[in-house]
């Protein structure tokens, strides 16, 4: 296990304004229709952002996440604002390409700032190597009303966070964010897959479960009334297939992140024990409104 670590070497550690074009970031000549070399090295640029971003390390540390082997599996990274920094200048003619390839596919917002600014990063790759999608948290524990924690980009579905694991487990633990799940990976559960959010469950993913041979699925969601719903609406579909759901009962109001925060990793393997069956009823579809 190679614990966390900070690159001193990498521009957002010691920002200098004479840097710009650190990266050789792909023009348009090179990247074609998709862009996909380009957004490969904007995502990669993150991920080495991280290890010299101490905050965001410590961050990590305080969830039971020290294992630099873990972040490079689940393709951790950090946004520290200093992308825009590196990027050719507006003024030629590849910067102008870039920064208007990146606003369009929603990595840029309208103002020129970077779409997960503050966040850790966690990009999702396709069957094709391609990535399709990204869950962000921003970290900054007090952010301005109305600025949202939790922060979705999707150019299209990609399947699980972790999907190798449906060849490995016939019992798969189930989260709604690749946070959760590094989480739960970090607590010595290797069995762990995640979504886009706690409504991200869609259909190749139930027909992944069910073509990979898995017996039962074990949801780690939020004990809120969203996270309730979400669990009994993934038990229903489960049933479809004869797929076992059982449910990991937090705290009210707290998930995997929180339970870590307030009880230490170690505990996570009595509530894992103490899982309850988890299905879909009548009763339960009145008592969330979905009936």
């Amino acid at each position: 296990m190679t614990h966390l670590t900070t690159h001193p070497e990498h521009p957002a550690a010691a920002y200098d304004p004479r840097m710009l074009g650190y990266v050789d970031f792909a023009g348009p000549e090179e990247t074609g229709s998709t862009g996909q070399t380009l957004i490969r090295q904007i995502f990669a640029y993150y991920q080495e952002t991280l290890f010299c971003t101490p905050r965001a390390l410590a961050f990590l540390s305080k969830l039971g996440v020290s294992d630099t082997g873990l972040l490079e599996q689940w393709q951790v990274g950090f946004v520290d604002r200093t992308l825009g920094k590196q990027l050719p200048s507006g003024e030629t003619r590849e910067g102008a390409w870039i920064r208007g390839s990146l606003q369009p596919k929603g990595l840029f917002v309208a103002s020129g700032g970077e779409f997960f600014r503050g966040a850790l990063v966690f990009p999702n790759v396709d069957g094709q190597g391609v990535i399709a999608e990204a869950y962000g948290e921003r970290i900054t524990p007090k952010l301005r009303s109305g600025t949202p924690y939790q922060l979705y980009w999707s150019d299209h579905h990609a399947g699980f966070y972790n999907q190798a694991a449906l060849t490995r487990h016939r019992s798969i633990l189930l989260c709604k964010n690749p946070l959760d799940g590094l989480i739960l990976t970090a607590a010595g559960f290797s069995n762990v897959v995640a979504t886009l959010g706690s409504r991200g469950f869609d259909v190749p993913q139930l027909d992944a479960l069910a073509g990979g041979g898995v017996e039962q699925v074990t949801t780690a969601f939020d004990n809120t009334p969203e996270g309730t719903r979400a669990s009994r609406l993934v038990s229903q579909a489960l049933s479809f297939y004869g797929i076992a759901c059982r449910r990991l009962v937090f705290e009210v109001g707290t998930g995997p992140k929180e339970h870590v925060c307030s009880h230490g990793a170690g505990s996570l393997e009595s509530l894992f024990k103490d899982s309850r069956p988890c299905v879909q009823t009548y009763e339960s579809l009145t008592e969330d409104g979905l009936w």
